[in-house]
């Protein structure tokens, strides 16, 4: 493990928590014209959220349409949500959609750990965050690892996603790293690790929920602080 010198993090479900930052949103687009979100009602929203996701193809990496399109198709998913928060509940049509955004371009809830880990790895390696997403959106909710974190590579701003090879090598040419030097951290194995290893980058399979099996990456860990006892 002396050969690495670049540790490269996914961020969604690896460093910060969406799921729970769509919930806050949900709640402050009610707030925000005096209603109250109940839990039942947050339930409602994400399970249209998770279901607008797969219908909109965006779990389909590998497709050479979401590829292409992806972004926009992550803006349409995030209209379509607020839409939803409209429709269903009644809430007012532009202020909702603005809330709605605003809010999930806050800080991010952090996963159990993820602060403390960064902090620790920083004393020794490159830290960098590689990450599907809308700029704004993963800059502002990704801003409590600012201190850790050396270098943001955000798929809106390459103009290329994971896993494809050109996503990747623009992150090694913008570290200035040999991929021998370079590890990938992330809980996708279609995006992060399949991506990773096209490249010839190790990868590590972050099993958050235990539920997956696979051989395809280097390593496997089932919570963050596991990578302190691999590096």
């Amino acid at each position: 493990m002396s050969g690495y010198r670049f540790i490269i993090f996914d961020a969604d479900q690896t460093l910060i928590d969406f799921f729970e930052d769509e919930r806050r949103a949900f709640r402050a687009a009610f707030k925000a014209t005096g209603k109250i979100a109940e839990e039942k009602d947050i339930v409602a929203l994400r399970k249209f959220s998770d279901e607008n996701w797969v219908e909109l193809g965006l779990t389909e990496v590998h497709s050479l349409h979401v590829q292409k399109n992806f972004h926009a198709l992550y803006e349409r998913h995030i209209r379509d949500v607020a839409n939803e928060c409209v429709v269903r509940y009644g809430l007012p049509r532009t202020h909702t959609d603005e809330v709605f955004f605003e809010e999930l371009c806050r800080p991010a809830a952090t996963l159990a750990g993820a602060l403390e880990v960064a902090a620790t790895l920083a004393k020794r390696y490159q830290l960098s965050v590689a990450t599907n997403g809308i700029a704004k959106m993963q800059r502002g909710r990704l801003a409590s690892f600012a201190p850790y974190i050396e270098k943001f590579f955000i798929s809106e701003e390459i103009g290329a996603i994971k896993p494809d090879e050109a996503f990747f090598s623009a992150v090694l040419d913008g570290l200035g790293a040999k991929r021998e030097e370079c590890l990938m951290v992330g809980d996708s194995l279609a995006a992060d690790i399949a991506g990773a290893n096209a490249v010839g980058i190790d990868s590590v399979f972050f099993n958050r929920t235990g539920m997956q099996k696979s051989s395809a990456a280097t390593y496997t860990i089932f919570s963050l602080s596991e990578l302190l006892q691999i590096l």
